[in-house]
């Protein structure tokens, strides 16, 4: 009874995640491309924009009526409190390419029990595209033309001379001194393309690229990924080998690559 109990709860809360994600998805296109779009720049140097901040104010008024007494770490408003139970947001993960008009951006949502990330969504609305998982639960994905969501499965790709590459910037490799890692990984992988942001690690988890690399994340930015690549046959990893979501860099790639990536980027 305990273990019906504690998944139907999971259950909940991914339906709750996915609804404020989708939500919040409908906010951000309100602004998206539009005139009514401002734009200013943060103390460490990164934009921010109405639709971040609207978007995020939409979720957290979601969950502190369903979930009064968890805790929450957004981008844009931090911490509301240092709690066993947390829901973790980015209202715009890729707010550069937003902001520009580029539709590769998403609504990410992730819940963290006592250390453990429960599960994970990520809403891309100008795409229509959505993936989500929970633990024991497996990935799903839906898209345009599809009537209901799919599995979400990592590719088979055994080499990584057959492999796919994905990075968001390379000033990234600058900023966290591995310019060298990444040039080794463009040498040894098939080919690359900047699929950037959360979609890079979308693309990761439903099979369509390879590895997705961000050598410079904060928690919000890679916390449904731990979840999700795991519940789609994938591995999630930091460049140090671990698999917190706190390291500040992320990996997302199948089970027969990982290793391969690891030794490479830390040769």
């Amino acid at each position: 009874m305990h273990v019906e109990k504690s998944t139907e709860q999971l259950r909940t809360r991914l339906e709750t995640a996915k609804k404020l994600a989708a939500l919040a998805g409908e906010k951000a296109m309100s602004y998206f491309r539009s005139d009514t779009l401002s734009v200013d720049t943060k103390e460490n140097g990164t934009p921010v924009s109405i639709a971040d901040r609207a978007a995020e104010r939409l979720i957290r008024e979601g969950l502190a009526e369903t979930y009064p007494d968890e805790g929450i770490i957004g981008e844009e408003e931090g911490m509301s409190a240092d709690l066993q139970r947390v829901w973790i947001i980015d209202p715009i993960d890729g707010t550069e390419s937003f902001i520009r008009g580029a539709p590769l951006f998403g609504t990410l949502i992730a819940y963290e029990e006592e250390g453990e990330v429960e599960l994970g969504v990520a809403n891309l609305p100008a795409i229509n595209e959505t993936i989500f998982a929970a633990k024991g639960m497996g990935a799903w994905w839906i898209g345009p033309g599809m009537a209901r969501p799919i599995e979400a499965k990592v590719s088979e790709t055994k080499s990584l001379s057959e492999a796919m590459l994905s990075y968001t910037s390379y000033s990234y490799f600058e900023k966290a001194e591995k310019t060298d890692a990444l040039i080794r990984m463009l040498a040894a992988t098939r080919d690359s393309r900047g699929w950037s942001d959360c979609y890079g690690h979308v693309l990761a988890a439903t099979g369509r690229i390879d590895i997705a690399l961000d050598p410079v994340m904060e928690i919000w930015d890679c916390a449904p990924f731990r979840r999700i690549l795991e519940e789609a046959g994938g591995l999630y990893s930091t460049f140090s080998g671990s698999k917190s979501i706190r390291d500040g860099s992320s990996i997302s790639s199948n089970p027969h690559l990982m290793e391969a990536v690891l030794k490479i980027i830390n040769e």
